[in-house]
């Protein structure tokens, strides 16, 4: 009921809470003993004096039940450690889903709503990854990499946890409503929002919070200058967990949030290594995952098929081999070589770096 009250925020609540030990302790009392908790002018006591009935509480569990789910308080032990310790958690979360939110190994996927080809296959390569070495995949479930990153993990049998800017039983984007019910089954759904919510703008940075919060780091895979991504990253930093990105084209907009990052001190990412080294007791679980995959485009692949690791061609040669034009070649060249599969030599020499390539395309026909 206390949630309900317009203006009584998880902070309020929980001083509330702490003073009078329980919703219906703070509900009973005087308009005098409310106004001397911290955070609470007449204005708000009154508002107090006025909540709800408790009818409202129970037709939240109602709904709540009808949808399968389940509620979480502040005070349970099963709320989640990691987000109990940020500046602001929420006092309850509704809850749907098989994976626990207290899992050991929890990184957030975010970026874009309008992610390029790269954007894309890059945060399912992350995700798949994560899958692999036994990581939770947290995101917003929003439209381009928070989707990629959720159906990615389910597509390879990880664990993923959704967080929603508006009630459980109001899907949103509509067109995600079939991943939301999926997830519900083989993932998990989470909203501080009570059922009934509609999703609003100042709803996503309080969604933001959450999944930051859920999260020993957050990875940005594609992010123009002013996305919400960014405001995950920086809630995160603000929480003191790890914040990563993932460079792009310089001539991609997407791209512009992450290399921002990168050059206020995030972590740069190429693979999921990069995101174990940083994190305290985060261990691969293989030797095989030491040795750098890279993704390669159709034309960087044309390279890549005519170099070799120990005879150094020039690169109007591999021009003339593939076909394609020298100052294109050099390009594609010059990029796979800041994937560091291909080093330069003087001369305009180039090998192929040790490590393995994966096909871009078909990778992008499994998304």
């Amino acid at each position: 009921m206390l949630s309900s009250v317009p203006g009584i925020g998880p902070a309020r609540i929980r001083n509330l809470i702490g003073r009078f030990q329980t919703a219906e302790a703070v509900l009973s009392a005087s308009s005098a003993d409310i106004k001397r908790v911290e955070g609470i002018d007449e204005r708000l006591a009154e508002a107090l004096r006025r909540a709800p009935s408790r009818s409202w509480a129970d037709k939240q569990r109602e709904k709540l039940k009808a949808h399968e789910g389940r509620l979480v308080s502040y005070w349970d032990d099963d709320y989640p450690e990691l987000l109990r310790k940020i500046y602001d958690p929420p006092v309850l979360l509704f809850i749907r889903g098989q994976v626990a939110l207290s899992a050991q190994k929890t990184l957030a996927i975010v970026g874009t709503r309008r992610p390029t080809s790269y954007g894309r296959m890059a945060a399912a390569y992350l995700a798949e990854a994560c899958v692999r070495e036994g990581v939770v995949v947290v995101s917003g479930l929003a439209r381009g990499i928070d989707t990629v990153a959720h159906e990615k993990t389910i597509q390879s049998g990880g664990g993923t946890i959704g967080v929603m800017g508006s009630g459980l039983d109001i899907p949103y984007p509509p067109e995600n409503r079939g991943l939301i019910n999926r997830m519900f089954q083989d993932g998990c759904v989470v909203s501080e929002f009570p059922m009934g919510t509609e999703p609003a703008a100042g709803h996503f940075p309080r969604r933001n919070r959450i999944i930051a919060g859920l999260c020993r780091g957050t990875v940005v895979v594609e992010a123009g200058e002013r996305s919400g991504a960014l405001i995950t990253a920086a809630l995160a930093l603000e929480q003191g967990r790890e914040v990563f990105a993932v460079p792009g084209s310089i001539k991609n907009k997407a791209a512009r949030g992450p290399h921002r990052l990168i050059r206020d001190g995030a972590k740069l990412v190429e693979n999921i290594e990069d995101v174990f080294i940083e994190i305290p007791g985060w261990q691969t679980s293989s030797a095989e995952t030491v040795k750098q995959r890279v993704m390669l485009t159709n034309k960087e692949r044309q390279v890549w098929a005519v170099l070799t690791q120990t005879d150094s061609k020039h690169v109007d040669n591999i021009a003339g081999e593939t076909g394609l034009n020298p100052s294109e070649c050099l390009s594609l060249l010059l990029s796979m070589e800041l994937k560091d599969c291909v080093q330069q030599h003087n001369g305009m020499l180039f090998t192929r770096s040790d490590c393995d390539v994966d096909d871009f395309d078909r990778e992008m026909s499994r998304i």
